[in-house]
Parts: C-alpha cells; structure tokens; sequence
C-alpha cells in the first residue's frame, strides 16, 4: 500500500500502522469506499445509498473514508455492498495490504517572534502553511494540518522549512495595530493562507491579488441568516468568521467536480449563485474566493450547515499559543462578550441550552426566546467576569464554543489552554487499547455499576480495557491519576479541597502530573479539581459548578459514558448529557474539551430529534457532528437514503413509517430528543407506539 500511494494526492504518502494479511475480506461501520483501478485511474464509489458495486479482477487501490480513513491494496476482483455496515469481499483468501492516515499531527517546527502585536501578526501569517493544498480540496480536514508552534523571543525566527513551504495565495489581511483583531483574524488567516498586517488605525481589508474587499461593506453577508453586523470592538471578528465560513462552504462545493469526492446535495444549485464549478476548481485561491464573496448564495443556504465551533478569545499573548493549535479546526475567534452574574441568577442557569437538540415538547424555541430563565438579577457588561465569578457567555455562531478568557462560563467550555498543549503528551502513546477507570468513594452509589455496563457494551467493538476502584484512599486515588488511563470517571462527594477518599480529601493540587488523558469528575462542586487537573497534564474532562441531586447526577453520568464510548467529544457529551438537568449550568467541560477519546462507528456521531409523531409516520431530525471534521461529508444510511453525500453537520429531515421504526431503531442507537428528554434506542422503544 505503501508503494500505491507514493506521489498520489488522495492519501498520505506515508501511511501508519500498515499491516498485510490474507484475507476473503474486510467487515466495516458505514463508510465511503473508492475503488481505484491503478492501471488506468477509474474510480468506482459506493456509499451507504448504494447497495453493491463489482470489480473484475484487477490492480487496485481502495480508500475508505471511516473516522480514521484507511487505505487497502490488492489484486483481484472486488465487491463491496451494504449490509449491516460496509463488506468488502475479494471471492476467497487473498493478500491485502492495509494502512492508515495519520489522524493526529504534532508540528516539529516553531516559528520565534517577539512580544508585540506585530510579532503576533507574523505569527498568524505563517498559519497557512499548515493546509497542503490551495485548490478547494483544501476544505478536506486531512489535508488541514496544524500550523508551527509559536514562542516569544527577542527576534523574528521563521525556520527555513517553514517559509518554503507557504504558498503565495495572494491573500493579505490589512489589520489596525490591535491584538484583539490580530487574534480574532487567526482561523481566516489560516485558511485563505493569508499574509497579515497591522497599521495603527488602520481600517481591516482583505486584499485578493489586487481586488480590496472593505470587511465592512453590506455584500459580506453570512451565508445562514440576516445576522445583524455590530459595531465596535467585535465588528472584525464577525466579519472574519463570516468570510471564513463563506470562502469554506463555498470550496466544499465545488471540490465534487473533482477526482476526492462525490459532489454534496448543495453542489447542484451552485448555479443558481452563479458560480461554475468546473471552471473554479483549479481556479487560483484569491480569484476564487473573490467569485464567492460575489455570489448570492441566498439560494442555497438552507443546504449549508450551522458552523461548527467558536472560541471567545482574550485578548492576552498566551493566546496564540492556543491559536497555534486549534485553528486547523477553523474556529470562529470570537472577543470575549458575557453577562456576569449573580449567585442567585446563576444558579438558575444563565440561559438558554446549547445542544442543538429541541426544547420540551420536540420544538426548538422561537427566534430570539432564550430557552431558559429571565435573568433579571443579573449585571449586564460586555466585559468578561471576575477570574472566579460566572459568566454566561455570548457566542453569535457555532454548534460548540469555547471561552479562553477570565470567568467561569455557563454556555460554553472552560478553555483551558494547557489542555491544548496537553494533547501532544499523548499522541506518541502506544498501541494498547483504550482504558477506563471508574472510581467510586461511596459503596452504596448507583452509578458505578451502570456507568460500568456503559463502557462494557462498547468494550470489544473498541478494545476498551474497563477497570474499577471502589472506596480509593488518597494515595491510590493520586496513583491512578498519575499512572496514565485514557479516561478516569469519578463519582462520589467533594468536600473543601478536594475529592473525597476512605482516608481524607484528595487535591489535585498534590500530584506531580495527571497521566488521565481525560476524567468526570461527578462530585459537586468539582470544578476547582478539573482546572488542576488540566494544569497538570490532562487534556479535558467534565466536571459541576455546584451541588447536584444524586439521582440526576447519576442521569448525567451514565448518559456522559455512553456519549463518549459513542465518539462524542467531551464537550459534545457534556451539552447532551446535561438534558438530564434541571439547570445546563450544573455542568461544565474544561480544558481541550473538542477531544474525543473514542471513535464512533460513523464518520461522526448522530444524535436525532423526533420532531413530529403523526400516526402511520415519525419525522426524525438526524445530525452527524464532530468539532474537529469540519468539511467531511456523510450518507447517513436510512436518512440520506438517495445515496447523495450531506455535509457533516448539516440537519437532515425524513419520515419514517411507524411500522418501519422499531427497524431504524435497532441500526441507530441515539442519542434521540423526545418530549424534552435525552433517550437511546431501548429507552425511546419504550415511548414510542413501535
């Protein structure tokens, strides 16, 4: 396989964890499977809408796109076909070559400037060097590397591999001498490989090879709703996230006239906003994304996705670090802009929900309704809170969102910025499956053993190594922190200072470092805990900002295991799981928490809504969805039954005959919205007249 992929543009060049065998064939989750004839470059694809696809005997290479995509060299005849998953058969015992797309990245280089907006502004410019391609195939997430490191010194260091590997995009960002600016341009800079500059008092523009775009004027438009333009310090940072999301989309779409991918649903109205594909495909990058800021794609946005991440940013240097490692994920970098709060107005929750699923009753609330309390207690400030006080955040876009500043947020997840640095502690581990400690410190909780069946279900379908630790003294509790575990689940009581053990009260505070790649802590109050956990190694994990009942923790809990052992991120579980609540603010995700610490057997996880019961009908609302695959595209197996690839992310509506439900139940475990609740398939079986 090695050999076969050696100078071609649709897989790595070096592929990991190559392994041969001899085998009658290969049995997968749903996936896209091309079959490419190397002798003469035809393509043959087959989705989850398709039912077979055959190849005579030949010389072939197959990429099937999973969550972690593979690659499979071998002679003779194929056949691939759709049957509880995805079956590739070569006829009888035949030697076939298999290997991997690395799926994580670590940069080896580091680009050196100083401690000025001006420093930071050629930071942001060698971002770009992290995506391989200038062509819309760049849209792809595995072509969308991380950019270098970037460290503070005395002088400009830009090592020579990184500057011969820019490209000249003929981008330029024009920005004021304004580090919030400078911060917000990090994702937009990214992705149009752009050259940034900043002028005091300068007003922001985008030059394209020649033609200047004010990111002011009334034609830059999001590509979703009428969403009005601000004015003052976040005006830029709207903009920018609006132009990113436009110049994206727009590559997503016409990259399905070439050789990678089967054009998505949206790609055929891409004439009704006057944009040819054929002829933008190998259209240079500036000229490219001038055409799209020039079309009306009012027409096709209902096809379009909600966007998938956000990230309040502060506007301090500590934050390009954090930039440097994320923005490969295009997120919108956003200024901090917040409601503090009261005690007694945070308690009640700080506002709306923030899971993309409905509210009581299956219906999502009206335009402008927040979905949760009237705060009338509260202090209004566009300013974040105190370093300790609650904050709930505001965020005008993004399925997921981060806050990287001062306060404890209640609609968003603690970005911790060591969690970012924490990942590439783990990237070099090594090939021993996926471990689970569940600790308890009470012998008469109910959530341990439930939350225990939880990760066994998955438990060989994942390789998961699932262990227990009942009643821990502080030292052990310390050691298994310390002795590294992929994801370590607490659940018992937290008194001032820490977790408590049979012997005391252990504190983070006292470890060398954490080695749990991950935890949940399910102990009240244990915020504090999971901030120090973060500091000293872990990634992310989820912890409570308060007292909690131990019947809803113990919801919370179990349906948190089984969102993770799904592929749910840790903030992805955390805004599910937290349905189980009276309040969203009990909850709270901190550190890296667009980690995910399993794969699902999709591309992305599904969660569903029922939206609507209707005698011999069911309408379900489906959505795939991970913070980290923007620009991946899915045939969900039953809801895209055409066979017709949908953006990830995208809200996906079908009805379902009642007769044929308890089917689709059975191939699609949840989680699934219903009257206000949080269900999976056996549970929501038991609602419904299936």
């Amino acid at each position: 396989v090695e050999t076969a992929l050696a100078g071609r543009v649709d897989g790595p060049e070096e592929p990991v964890a190559v392994r041969t065998a001899e085998t009658a064939g290969l049995h997968l989750p749903w996936a896209k499977v091309v079959v490419i004839d190397l002798e003469t470059d035809t393509r043959h694809s087959i989705g989850a809408g398709d039912d077979e696809v055959s190849v005579p005997a030949g010389r072939y290479l197959l990429r099937v796109t999973t969550p972690v995509r593979l690659f499979a060299r071998v002679d003779g005849p194929v056949t691939v076909r759709v049957d509880d998953g995805t079956v590739i058969e070569f006829g009888e015992p035949t030697p076939v070559s298999v290997g991997f797309e690395p799926s994580v990245d670590t940069p080896d280089t580091t680009v050196t400037v100083p401690r000025t907006v001006e420093g930071v502004a050629r930071a942001v410019s060698t971002f770009g060097v992290g995506a391989e391609l200038t062509g819309p195939d760049r849209s792809w997430p595995s072509v969308r590397h991380r950019p270098p490191l970037i460290e503070f010194g005395g002088e400009t260091d830009v090592p020579g591999e990184v500057a011969a590997a820019a490209d000249e995009t003929g981008v330029r960002l024009r920005l004021p001498r304004d580090l919030q600016t400078v911060l917000a341009s990090g994702s937009l800079a990214y992705y149009l490989g752009a050259t940034v500059t900043v002028e005091s008092g300068a007003t922001p523009r985008l030059d394209l090879d020649g033609t200047t775009v004010s990111l002011g004027v009334d034609g830059l438009v999001s590509v979703h709703d009428d969403v009005p333009t601000p004015t003052g310090p976040v005006a830029f940072a709207s903009r920018a996230s609006r132009l990113l999301e436009r110049s994206f989309l727009a590559d997503c779409l016409v990259r399905g006239v070439g050789p990678h991918a089967d054009p998505v649903a949206a790609a055929e109205r891409l004439p009704e906003a006057n944009l040819d594909p054929d002829r933008l495909y190998d259209t240079p990058l500036a000229t490219r994304v001038d055409r799209y800021l020039a079309a009306p794609l009012g027409p096709i946005v209902d096809d379009f996705p909600e966007w998938h991440l956000s990230v309040s940013v502060a506007p301090e240097y500590r934050a390009v670090d954090v930039l440097s490692r994320t923005v490969h994920t295009l997120p919108a970098l956003l200024p901090p802009r917040g409601t503090r709060l009261t005690d007694e107005a945070a308690a009640r929750g700080g506002g709306a929900r923030t899971d993309g699923g409905n509210q009581r009753g299956g219906v999502s609330p009206p335009t402008g309704s927040t979905g949760g309390p009237d705060l009338t207690d509260r202090v209004t400030t566009d300013e974040p809170s105190e370093p300790d006080g609650r904050v709930a955040a505001r965020h005008d876009c993004g399925t997921i969102h981060g806050w990287c500043a001062p306060g404890q947020p209640l609609t968003a997840f603690d970005a911790v910025p060591a969690g970012f640095r924490n990942r590439d502690r783990f990237v070099d581990d090594d090939d021993s499956p996926l471990s689970v400690l569940a600790v308890t410190g009470a012998t008469d909780h109910e959530e341990l053993p439930r939350v225990v069946d939880q990760y066994e279900r998955r438990r060989e379908r994942l390789g998961l190594s699932v262990e227990t630790l009942t009643e821990p003294s502080v030292a052990d509790l310390a050691r298994a922190f310390e002795r590294g575990v992929d994801l370590l689940h607490f659940v018992g009581h937290r008194e001032s200072g820490g977790l408590v053990c049979a012997d005391g009260v252990f504190s983070p505070t006292t470890l060398r470092e954490s080695n749990a790649r991950t935890f949940f802590l399910n102990a009240c109050g244990s915020h504090p805990d999971g901030v120090e956990l973060v500091r000293r190694g872990s990634v992310a994990g989820t912890v409570t900002c308060r007292d909690v009942l131990d019947e809803m923790a113990t919801g919370v809990g179990v349906t948190f295991a089984r969102l993770l052992a799904h592929g749910f991120s840790v903030a992805g579980a955390t805004q599910v799981a937290r349905r189980r609540t009276l309040v969203d603010a009990d909850y709270l995700a901190v550190g890296d928490a667009t980690h995910v610490v399993s794969q699902s057997d999709d591309m992305c996880p599904a969660r569903y809504e029922i939206e609507r019961l209707d005698g011999d009908e069911i309408t379900v609302v489906a959505r795939n969805f991970s913070p980290n695959l923007a620009g991946t595209q899915f045939h969900h197996h039953r809801i895209d039954a055409d066979g017709v690839p949908q953006f990830t992310g995208r809200r996906r509506r079908s009805t379902i005959p009642t007769a044929e439900f308890g089917s689709f139940l059975a191939n699609n475990d949840g989680p699934f919205f219903y009257d206000g609740g949080v269900y999976w398939s056996e549970g929501l079986r038991e609602e419904l007249p299936v």
